[in-house]
């Protein structure tokens, strides 16, 4: 009987939506919010996300630093046989910089024309930009500079075709 009871119970608690709210956001706009004490209480998935804000925010400010340090981070990371257990705080952010500036650098330039003496060419080129590891290995290979501004990355990362 007391078996029972106790699986009607835990099939109960199971069963039951889950009511947690996370308390940290999701947007870039909510990081800025977030008071300086905070920082202690995020996980290395959360200084990823902070990151990657941060990475587009240099790419469009068109300010990208240390981006082929930032970038090994992530090939270190996959090469690690404890992968996000073994970050820090710091290569988290940094990892996060380099798939940020990526994805910025992709969702501006991927597919767009190419103007040609300031008008479009009868025979349409675009940028054809890579995007994953691929852009990780491209950058960690060709990135020597200190300071890149984003159409230097642009010209990494993205092929005319």
């Amino acid at each position: 009987m007391k078996y029972f009871i106790g699986l009607a119970l835990l099939l109960i608690l199971c069963s039951q939506p889950s009511y947690a709210k996370s308390e940290l956001p999701y947007g870039c706009d909510e990081y800025s919010k977030v008071e300086e004490n905070s920082f202690v209480l995020f996980n290395k998935k959360q200084f990823i996300e902070l990151g990657e804000c941060a990475g587009e925010a240099l790419v469009k400010a068109k300010k990208v630093y240390n981006i082929a340090a930032a970038c090994s981070e992530v090939v270190e990371d996959k090469n690690s046989l404890l992968g996000i257990f073994s970050l820090s705080k710091a290569e988290a952010i940094k990892m996060g910089v380099c798939i940020g500036a990526i994805r910025a650098v992709y969702n501006r330039y991927d597919r767009e024309l190419v103007l040609v003496n300031s008008r479009y060419r009868s025979t349409k080129h675009y940028y054809s930009c890579k995007k994953g590891m691929a852009a990780v290995n491209e950058l960690v290979a060709s990135a020597k500079d200190e300071y890149y501004k984003r159409s230097e990355l642009r010209d990494i990362l993205c092929d005319r075709v």
